[in-house]
This record gives structure tokens, C-alpha cells and sequence, in this order.
């Protein structure tokens, strides 16, 4: 769990803050190909869009509910596809 909130973190600060700072880059994300960047993005939006939800209302859902402790729910939520 701990690695999926540092990817969650490492995604925000990527594709959602509006001036991301890349000094806040984890090092073992910066390897990760560009497309598939791209992809997880157009993705994430896309769901988020379907929810009839701003992007960032989406990724809070789902760190509130990887957080919360419950990670059976977390972890079966990212497994088929962030259908919170």
C-alpha cells in the first residue's frame, strides 16, 4: 500500500497539478515510458469524465479510500479499472 500511495503522490504531481514540480519526482517513477504516462492519464480522465467528476475529485476518492485502511475495497477498486 505504501507503494501505491507514492504512485498515487508521484500521478498527482505529474498530470494534475497545474505547475507540477519535478523536483518532487520520485526517482523510480522517472524510468516509466512517456505513452504510458500518457495512457494512465487519458484514462484517469476519461473515468473521471464518465463520473461526471473533475479529474482531481477522482484521484482524492480514490486516495481517501487507500487510505482509509480498508485495502481489500482499494486494491479491488484499482483492479477492475477505478470503478469507485
Amino acid at each position: 500500500m505504501r507503494r501505491l500511495r507514492v504512485f498515487l503522490q508521484q500521478f498527482h504531481a505529474r498530470e494534475l497539478c497545474h505547475r507540477p514540480a519535478r523536483a518532487h519526482f520520485d526517482p523510480a517513477f522517472m524510468s516509466i515510458d512517456e505513452r504510458a504516462w500518457n495512457e494512465l492519464a487519458v484514462r484517469f480522465k476519461e473515468r473521471a469524465r464518465a463520473k461526471s467528476i473533475a479529474p482531481d475529485q477522482l484521484w482524492r476518492d480514490l486516495a481517501l479510500l487507500i487510505l482509509s485502511g480498508d485495502h481489500f475495497v482499494a486494491s479491488s477498486a484499482l483492479g477492475i479499472g477505478l470503478r469507485l
